[in-house]
């Protein structure tokens, strides 16, 4: 056999695993940077789902201020429900994407800031509106039973259910105003943890 064929042969076949490995190791770190990708666009979702929420709550911790904005608490409340529910989806996308163990732990930290403080946000706005729509109710079907011959004290009298909620709602108001000033310091009252990863989101 030829040496120098052999020699050749060897080269070839040296060359060949050496553009395999090459690829491999492209293949490799194309994957790596993509898993990254999309691990750092499934936070930034998950941040704006969470800026979104923060949003409505504001909103409507504005709206309370006035019981005359039942209607318009309804709506916002609403519309808050369903930024709760696309936060819990954009969180979702991203923990699956992580598979360090620390950046588990964190999401995980993260996301029980966030359910304690809309938990807390949801009972304090169900509270004010139970209140409100049942004197809304009993007003209106007080109004509807007034006849031409009450006297003006009468009339007060039936409707005294608007006063007294709007003492409870003034009580509610109080809780949801403070809430809301709060809303970016809630977590630190868990964990050193959760608060680091609320700030890193």
């Amino acid at each position: 056999m030829d040496p120098n064929a052999t020699n050749q042969t060897v080269d070839q076949i040296s060359t060949e695993i050496s553009d395999h490995e090459l690829d491999s190791n492209r293949c490799a770190d194309s994957a790596v940077q993509d898993h990254a990708t999309q691990i750092y666009r499934s936070k930034m979702a998950r941040k704006t789902a969470k800026a979104n929420v923060t949003r409505k709550i504001n909103e409507i911790a504005e709206l309370v201020k006035d019981v005359n904005n039942l209607e318009r608490v309804q709506s916002v409340y609403y519309d808050f429900e369903e930024s709760l529910r696309k936060f819990t989806l954009a969180h979702g996308n991203y923990h699956a994407n992580l598979t360090d163990e620390d950046d588990v732990q964190e999401s995980e930290a993260y996301y029980s800031v966030e359910v304690r403080r809309t938990s807390a946000f949801k009972d304090r706005i169900k509270t004010w509106l139970e209140n409100n729509e049942f004197c809304h109710k009993n007003v209106t079907e007080q109004f509807n039973e007034i006849r031409p011959s009450d006297s003006v004290s009468n009339i007060c009298s039936r409707t005294d259910c608007g006063s007294k909620s709007s003492r409870k709602s003034k009580v509610v108001r109080s809780d949801i105003g403070s809430m809301s000033s709060r809303v970016s310091s809630k977590g630190s009252a868990f964990s050193a943890k959760a608060a680091a990863a609320a700030r890193k989101a």
